[in-house]
């Protein structure tokens, strides 16, 4: 019964996965002939924005626990619950990756980007969809969708994150992966991860298999915003790129 319910889930979730691996921001980021200096400027991006995409992740998962907990599903709950607070303080692993590879970068270039400044930029829309995404269901309405956007979101570091790790070694060195602490962690931790959410969402769905649609229709929702954001941390990139060939 449980394989069976994971596959109900999957099959609504398969083309957004595909999408994520064969997307042009995945092509691009994965190219082994992309700028290195082009793909260093993405990763302080990714790093800088991605602060306000992490910061609020074990209060999100938190919250959806004990909402799940209240209404019935106690087990996916708190295992939920637990896992969050694994998350907590993921986000400074981006705030030093950024001051890291920011230095790098003025090192590099003879630049004096500022890594406090990038880190307090606007929010892009990309960044602004996937937290309210999350947002929304902080009143406790579907607490369990909060369960398929960890799944979705935690499954693209399992099916791109160890192409860009290579990206990294290639670009900044096996010792520039140093700089890059959330990604290269989140590669060998999400594989695990993503095991638990599936079983969890395997067990919510014996419960309560009417959720799927649901609980799908907002995983896709996230890992969409998410690509966005992966693309958007290439404007500034290109930017400064074009600037460099005028």
């Amino acid at each position: 019964m449980e394989r069976e319910m994971i596959e109900a889930y999957e099959a609504r979730v398969a083309s957004v996965r595909e999408y994520l691996k064969n997307c042009e921001v995945t092509r691009r980021l994965c190219d082994p002939e992309l700028d290195p200096d082009v793909f260093l400027r993405w990763l302080i991006e990714f790093a800088s924005y991605g602060v306000q995409n992490t910061r609020p992740v074990e209060r999100w998962m938190t919250s959806a626990g004990d909402h799940m907990i209240a209404q019935g599903f106690e087990e996916v709950g708190a295992t939920f619950k637990s896992h969050g607070k694994h998350e907590g303080g993921h986000d400074e692993m981006m705030v030093a990756d950024t001051h890291r590879l920011v230095a790098r970068w003025n090192a590099r270039h003879g630049d004096n980007l500022d890594p406090e400044a990038l880190i307090g930029r606007a929010p892009t829309p990309g960044v602004r969809r996937y937290v309210e995404l999350h947002e929304d269901l902080a009143a406790g309405e579907g607490p369990w969708r909060n369960l398929a956007i960890a799944r979705e979101i935690e499954g693209v570091a399992t099916a791109i994150g160890p192409r860009i790790v290579e990206q990294c070694r290639r670009v900044l060195g096996d010792e520039g992966l140093a700089d890059v602490t959330f990604i290269v962690d989140h590669v060998e931790l999400d594989v695990g991860h993503t095991a638990q959410d599936d079983r969890l969402i395997a067990r919510l769905l014996e419960q309560r298999p009417e959720l799927v649609d649901e609980m799908a229709e907002r995983g896709e929702a996230a890992l969409r915003a998410y690509v966005d954001f992966l693309g958007e941390c290439f404007v500034e990139a290109d930017e400064w790129a074009a600037r460099r060939a005028a």
